[in-house]
Formats: structure tokens, sequence, C-alpha cells
């Protein structure tokens, strides 16, 4: 193999959310261009990244236009900020990482001198008593990182936990059960004619599915505990909303601190596959090998994933040495 051979390029369109190129060999170096950022030079923007192997996980190079837009910088990015490995075969939970606080919110804050490893888009497991009990052992999705400061959850809770929370520790889940379709846990329903309904971690659903709904008693929306409704329309990448009135259903509420113990309320696909309105009711699903490895860029303005809108074009190589 010639020296940094490139074996596979693309582009996308970012959504101003991370994205996850798949790599069919692996990888041992990619670059990144935004292409709307630089046709337009837009000033102290991401235009151009670069990763390699040795590099820090969810690290990287960046190329910053100074405040005039008549020149660019070469920078390392920011913890988080940059491109991580991914390989969806590895399910085994990190190390166990310190926290120090949570906060009471929608939304909640965690507080750990430890952000290592984590990016917009991981996906954590909190643990210990002391640091709210009812939304421990459940998954999710995080977005904002602060570097060795704190990270917050994103996919918002149906109200704040009810208490604020003390020390404990967090692991990051790296992914999926690599077959598909996956139960994810439920952290808000809403009150409508087609309810919405949030998932701690991204769905990953489409139109068309079928899912069963277990809500137990302490999340208030008992009408809803047991019955198989349909996917309307995927709202973005932790709401959907489902072929249920729940108008006249008792409010979705998340358990508080004095709840615990209690199982958490679900949804489970039911086995339809993905093309679910020509085909129904066929098991298949269950036996699609979804796992894959590349890479996953960060999104932002200083990031490979950019910002929503904008063009990204990129290139990811092997070399003959590392």
């Amino acid at each position: 193999m010639a020296f940094n051979t490139c074996i596979q390029q693309g582009y996308f369109v970012s959504n101003g959310t991370p994205a996850t190129i798949q790599v069919r060999s692996g990888v041992d170096w990619i670059e990144v261009y935004n292409y709307t950022q630089i046709a337009a030079s837009n000033v102290l923007t991401g235009y151009q990244f670069y990763w390699q192997l040795g590099m820090p996980q969810g690290g990287g190079l960046v190329y910053v236009s100074n405040a005039a837009a008549t020149a660019i910088d070469l920078a390392v990015t920011l913890p988080g900020n940059g491109f991580t490995l991914v390989d969806s075969s590895m399910v085994a939970p990190g190390p166990k990482i310190a926290t120090t606080a949570i906060t009471n919110a929608t939304q909640p804050v965690v507080s750990t001198a430890n952000t290592a490893g984590l990016s917009v888009g991981s996906v954590v497991r909190l643990s210990s008593t002391a640091a709210l009990p009812n939304i421990m052992g459940v998954d999710f999705t995080i977005d904002t990182i602060v570097n060795n400061t704190s990270f917050r959850i994103s996919n918002a809770l149906a109200n704040a936990p009810g208490a604020v929370g003390g020390a404990g520790f967090y692991q990051v889940i790296p992914y999926d059960p690599i077959y598909y379709p996956t139960k994810r846990y439920i952290v808000d329903i809403t009150n409508a004619a087609l309810a919405v309904v949030t998932t701690s971690v991204n769905h990953g659903y489409v139109a068309g599915q079928s899912i069963r709904l277990s809500v137990p008693s302490q999340f208030g929306m008992t009408q809803a505990n047991g019955l198989l409704v349909d996917i309307v329309q995927v709202l973005s990448a932790s709401t959907f909303s489902i072929s249920l009135s729940t108008t006249a259903f008792s409010a979705f509420v998340y358990p508080g601190p004095g709840a615990v113990p209690f199982t958490p309320a679900y949804c489970n696909p039911v086995g339809e596959e993905t093309d679910a309105f020509s085909n129904p009711n066929l098991l298949d699903d269950a036996t699609v090998n979804t796992a894959y490895i590349g890479v996953m860029l960060a999104a932002g303005i200083l990031a490979p994933a950019g910002q929503n809108g904008d063009l990204i074009y990129w290139k990811a190589g092997k070399s003959f040495n590392t």
C-alpha cells in the first residue's frame, strides 16, 4: 500500500450534530474540509481538520480563519471537539470516572474533573446512590461538554429529578447492541393528539416502526402501559410522534428520588423491519448485524462536522506504517 493511500472519500451536509463516517477497513488518518465556510470566507471558523493515529481520541488539528479571514492559523482542537474512532461491535462500558455533583434540572449537568474521551453525542451511565438514585443506571446521550468540568444530559426529562445530586461515577457506554432494533428508555411523553416520546438515548428509529410502550405506575401515564403504537414521524434524534392520543391521559412524570426503586419506562420495537409500511410483521430486523467501524466527527463552529447547513468534504485513508 502506498504511503497515505486514500481508501474512501465523500461528503455530507451537516445538521449541526456529530456525524459518524463509516470507513470500510478502519482509518489511520482523516482530513475534512468545510466547503461552505471556506467559500464564504467566514471569520474565526474552522476551515480544515486533520487527525491521524497517535493523536488523542476526540482531538485533532484545525485550521482556523483569522478575524479578517485573510489568513488561517493551525491549532489543536479542544478535547471532544475533533475526531473519535468508533467500533460499534465493542460494547463493553468504559471505566468508572468520578463525578462530584448533578444539578436539579430537566437537562441535568454533571460535574466531573475528567471529561477525557467524551464528545457531543456520547452515551454515559451514571451510578451511586448519593448522586440522584432515580437517574442512576439509565443511559443518557450528552451534549454540552466543558473540558474537565462538566457535561450535560441532552434529552430533556419530563421534569427535573427533584433534588441536587452528590458524588458518584459515570461510565461511557460505547454503542448499542449490534443487532437492530433495540429498546429505549423513555424520559417524557407529551399529552397530545399525536403524543411525542423522548428517549434518554438517541433512538435511531424510523417512521412506520411499531413499538410497545411500558409505563410503570411511578411515571404517571399508566393508560399508555402495554399499548402497541406506530411511529408516525421522527422529529429529532431523541423524539418521535406516535399513533396515540394522550390528551385524556394522566401526565407523564419522571419519578423523584423517593420513588426508588422503580422499573424504568421504555419502548420496545416489536420486530418490524425498516420498510415497515410495505412489509409489516417481518422479524428479519432482529437478524441484521449493524456493527461498523469508522470515525465520529464532533459538530460546531470549530469542529469537523461543522454547523447546520455546512457542506463537508472528507477523505480517509491507511498508511503502510503507523
